[in-house]
Order: structure tokens, then C-alpha cells, then sequence
């Protein structure tokens, strides 16, 4: 039976309002667009779109590899290129550049935007490990004058509920190194809280770390 007609209608990206949400349009108009400033995605990778690379004269994209466990096919360990669209994605909301204007990351100015592909398609679906994070993470400090201010990770698991230590947050290793990473080095680590919330002990790690 039918139980209703509706009309197709057209849907849109919504693109357009990501920046302002976050309450970032005060600082583009005073100027503040992330010049100067160096980015690194630790990811799934970058696919090189205009909008992503080359703002300028020269690109702007700067590629590591730190995959140590393999890849499966389509996706390339050998290859910066991002076969999954998260890390493009990532990269778009950071630093894209729409020559509308509409659609601008919330950093479009940013001067090189490091790729660190440290996760791709497996068997077990898209996963990263913990060595190829902080091996990428580690590459991305050794660039010299390109090495990243900000390190963008955008990926998270459960937390350490039955460690030994009391407070669980101090013994889980990644939320401890990108601590130490913050610390050591002065640099800004932007990671999320998960999306299992809203109970307590929810925050995925490295989220729960102190330092980011």
C-alpha cells in the first residue's frame, strides 16, 4: 500500500555554516586566517585538491608516510593520496579554500598543511595503530621549519577503565605521548572527545589526555 507522496526535493551541502558554529568569524575579520602557521593532519591521508595545495605560488601540502602495518587494496601504503575521504574531509574543515568564499576552512591562510597518512583501509575496516600515529607525529617534529605549530587527530577509542593506576587517563599510551608532545614542544594538539557521551567516562582516548 501507499502511505504517502511526497515531493523529491533538491537537498544541499550545509558546508557554509561549519565555520561560523564555531564562533570563528570574528577572528577572520580582524585578519587572523592561521598565516604563518603550520598544520599537520595526522589522518588517513590528503587527496591534493586545489583548494587544499596551492592557495599561492607554491603548495602548500607537505607528505609523510608512517604506515608500518600495510594497507588493503584500493588503498596504497606506498601513497600520501587519501583513498577514504576523512582526512580530506579534516583537511576541507581546517584550511580549505572556496574562491566564492562560502565555504572556507576555519584556517584558510595556514602555510603548509602537513599530511601524515598514518591510517588506511585494513581487513579490520579503516584503523590506525599507535606506533604509526606517534611515528608520523615524530616525522611531522623532525621537518624543521615546516614542522607543524597545530597536529589535527581526528580519531579516538575507548578508554582504560580497568588500568591498574587510579586514574586510568595517566597509563593509556597515546593520550600520555600526545601529552608529552604538547609539553615538550610547545605545540597544539587538537583530538576529539568521541561521540559515546553523555555519561560519565565516555571521552574517547586521547581526548581524555591533559594536555589537548
Amino acid at each position: 500500500d501507499v502511505v504517502i507522496v511526497a515531493a523529491d526535493r533538491q537537498r544541499h551541502p550545509r558546508l557554509s555554516v561549519a565555520v561560523p558554529s564555531v564562533l570563528t568569524s570574528a577572528f577572520t575579520a580582524a585578519g587572523f586566517t592561521g598565516t604563518s602557521i603550520d598544520v599537520a593532519v595526522v589522518d588517513t591521508g590528503i587527496y591534493a585538491l586545489n583548494t587544499l595545495v596551492d592557495p599561492g605560488p607554491a603548495s602548500r601540502l607537505v607528505n609523510i608516510i608512517s604506515l608500518a602495518s600495510g594497507c588493503a587494496p584500493p588503498d596504497d601504503d606506498s601513497s600520501a593520496d587519501d583513498f577514504q575521504g576523512h582526512g580530506t574531509s579534516i583537511a576541507g574543515v581546517i584550511a580549505g579554500i572556496d574562491p566564492t568564499g562560502d565555504i572556507d576552512g576555519i584556517a584558510p591562510g595556514i602555510r603548509k598543511l602537513v599530511n601524515v597518512k598514518a591510517a588506511c583501509a585494513t581487513d579490520s575496516g579503516v584503523t590506525q595503530q599507535d606506533s604509526d600515529v606517534i611515528g608520523g607525529v615524530e616525522s611531522a617534529l623532525a621537518l624543521g621549519t615546516d614542522a607543524p605549530e597545530v597536529i589535527n587527530y581526528s580519531f579516538g577509542t575507548i578508554g582504560l577503565p580497568n588500568a591498574p593506576n587510579p586514574d586510568p587517563y595517566d597509563n593509556e599510551l597515546l593520550a600520555r605521548y600526545l601529552d608529552a608532545v604538547a609539553d615538550a614542544h610547545g605545540k597544539v594538539i587538537t583530538v576529539p572527545a568521541g561521540s559515546n557521551g553523555p555519561s560519565l567516562g565516555t571521552i574517547d582516548t586521547p581526548g581524555i589526555a591533559y594536555n589537548v
